[in-house]
């Protein structure tokens, strides 16, 4: 005996990174969209290393978060993307503090974005995913 308090709920075990997976993936694309609706105020902010960015920057950038958090969802080269996707989560953390009405989550969010991520490129994909046919 193991000692579990529900032991037929080690069935599900391997969907617990399915569910880590969709719910980083769904914040990824929140954050793609509200880039997108926002993208008037990012070009009217003076970011560090590159300055006023254009408008064709901010939705590069937002289809790039687009890209990765729906790769996320359906498990597509997900440890690839938890890695751009960790670059996106500390990026936005560093600068959540500083514009805070740009970045739509909070920075405690952010830190669990950048553990979910983490734990998706050490874990692997879990299953439901389009990874386990290569």
């Amino acid at each position: 005996m193991r000692g579990d308090i529900w032991p037929d709920l080690i069935v599900f075990a391997p969907l617990a990174v399915a569910l880590l997976r969709a719910a980083a993936g769904i914040a990824f694309i929140y954050i793609a969209y509200t880039m997108s609706e926002r993208d008037t105020a990012f070009t009217k902010v003076a970011f560090p290393l590159i300055g006023k960015p254009d408008r064709s920057l901010v939705w590069l950038s937002a289809f790039i978060t687009a890209v990765v958090g729906f790769a996320l969802f359906v498990g597509f080269l997900t440890q690839i993307m938890a890695l751009l996707g960790l670059c996106i989560a500390i990026k936005h953390l560093f600068f959540a503090n500083r514009y805070p009405y740009l970045f739509p989550l909070s920075r405690s969010s952010y830190a669990l974005l950048i553990i979910i991520t983490i734990a998706l490129f050490i874990c692997g994909t879990g299953t439901l995913a389009f990874d386990l046919m290569f």
